[in-house]
């Protein structure tokens, strides 16, 4: 084992931390996050090939990195259409030699509406676009990958593929299947050296977002939901992006990384409305109430396994709720008698 710990490469050895020779293809490099995450890579010594649908906002950041010494070269395509997907790729595989060590499938888009009310096309464009695009890039891409020995895919997915949200049904479903994309990926081709990770965003101050953040109230929403109190920006995507294509994090494999400021450890909060008074939830020694903000808020500390702790623990719960409880979780190794005695007391 000491030998084995001895081969490590020690952290500040050259490599670890640069992309230097390496290829990688980012989908949508223009704007936003695939802008953050050309540039990124770039600088840390990638050659790195881009696309766009727009020919001359491609041109405009062409000029842009070619001026701060960035080796970056792109395409004018539309990867919801399958004939310009392959023409990509084939342009990828002339240009790097038949070889890509890293794919960023960052290219989606979202429309915002009730789930009633889209229409058949719009389902197509969003599954072409988000999904698809990804699916069918990464299935062609697969020997250029497999040639490199050390392959990294990297999708950008979002938290709405990762929680329930209120809207955005579609948008989300192409999110969720990307996560399970990149799980099945991840282990079908190990085999092969290619590894497979999402990155999945929160609300990140970007042109797809720009709008709803113009509006304060809805801003003030998300920054309220958010424990770092702030949206996110590229840049920080971007980081864990490049961590994932570096020799550093060859053994991460498989997962979906939540870059939200936290919030998704308070999405439990979000279900509890005027609707709902209390809960009374046993956790080893503890028991909390209603999230905090909303419904009220009460603690208890006792012993659960003696009764005359449950009684003095109901009595503070009917002072502070009136009277009423709407919800009783035990715990799973609570005993049935003393869990029979709680509820008739309830």
């Amino acid at each position: 084992m000491a030998a084995a710990e001895s081969s490590g490469t020690a952290i500040g050895s050259s490599g670890r931390w640069a992309l230097h020779g390496k290829t990688a293809l980012v989908t949508g490099g223009t704007r936003g996050i695939g802008r953050a995450v050309v540039e990124e890579l770039a600088a840390l010594g990638a050659a790195v090939h881009t696309c766009s649908r727009k020919e001359e906002e491609l041109g405009e950041r062409m000029k842009e990195w070619e001026a701060r010494g960035f080796r970056v070269t792109g395409s004018v395509c539309d990867l919801s259409a399958r004939d310009q997907r392959e023409r990509l790729l084939r342009e990828v595989t002339d240009r790097f030699g038949g070889k890509l060590d890293i794919l960023v499938n960052n290219v989606g888009t979202n429309i915002r509406k009730p789930t009633t009310e889209f229409s058949a096309e719009e389902y197509s464009f969003l599954m072409a676009t988000n999904l698809e695009s990804a699916y069918h890039l990464c299935q062609i891409a697969h020997p250029l990958l497999k040639l490199s020995g050390s392959g990294s895919i990297i999708f950008i997915s979002s938290v709405a593929g990762v929680v329930g949200i209120f809207s955005g049904t579609l948008y989300a479903m192409t999110k969720g299947a990307i996560n399970q994309l990149t799980k099945n990926l991840a282990c079908e081709w190990a085999k092969d050296n290619i590894r497979a990770n999402s990155v999945a965003p929160w609300y990140i101050a970007t042109s797809l977002t720009e709008g709803m953040l113009a509006n304060k109230n809805f801003e003030q929403q998300v920054v309220s939901r958010t424990p770092l109190g702030r949206v996110g920006e590229p840049g920080e995507i971007s980081a864990l992006v490049a961590f994932l294509c570096m020799p550093g994090s060859t053994y991460i494999t498989g997962q979906t990384i939540s870059v939200d400021g936290g919030v998704r450890w308070l999405r439990n909060s979000w279900r509890w409305g005027p609707g709902h008074r209390a809960h009374v939830v046993p956790e080893g020694d503890r028991a909390w109430g209603a999230p905090p903000g909303v419904g009220g808020r009460a603690r208890g500390f006792c012993n659960l396994s003696r009764l005359d702790q449950w009684d003095h623990l109901l009595r503070e719960v009917a002072d502070h709720f009136s009277g009423m409880l709407d919800i009783l979780a035990v715990r799973e190794n609570q005993k049935p008698e003393e869990a029979i005695q709680v509820m008739l007391q309830c």
